[in-house]
């Protein structure tokens, strides 16, 4: 009995890898490659002269230039305050949509369905022009 149990665990664990190669090269692809290679390439000399030609090395010199610069404390200060400043007021619009629209009121569903409305409009418009295009 164990020894079956040990195949259909292996099996099971052959068909959860087989499920999951996909994904994982997807996520390699677009997501992990990416990101390496902006890595290496912020740590070479790259200009439009040598963009697809050799590259020199430039360590963390491209890095200590940035923060050097004049401009890049007050372009910090700014991201990180439009940042949290639209995450927060996002989150507490959010919420005090979400409390308006849970209580009753005459009118709740047209006013839901407005809500509706920006995630619909560019499926519906989509459906149009390929009509459109079709029917030509």
């Amino acid at each position: 009995m164990k020894v079956k149990e040990k195949t259909l665990h292996a099996q099971e664990a052959r068909l959860a890898w087989s499920l999951l190669a996909l994904p994982l090269i997807i996520i390699f692809g677009v997501i992990l490659y990416p990101v390496a290679y902006n890595i290496w390439l912020s740590l070479h000399q790259v200009t439009l002269d040598n963009l697809n030609g050799p590259r020199t090395w430039a360590g963390l010199d491209n890095f200590i230039h940035i923060i050097r610069d004049w401009q890049f404390q007050p372009a910090l200060a700014t991201t990180i305050i439009y940042s949290l400043g639209a995450s927060f007021f996002s989150v507490l619009l959010g919420l005090a949509a979400a409390l308006v629209l849970n209580r009753s009121f005459p009118g709740r569903g047209v006013v839901r369905g407005l809500f509706l409305f920006p995630f619909v409009a560019p499926v519906i418009s989509v459906a149009f022009i390929w009509r459109w295009l079709l029917m030509q």
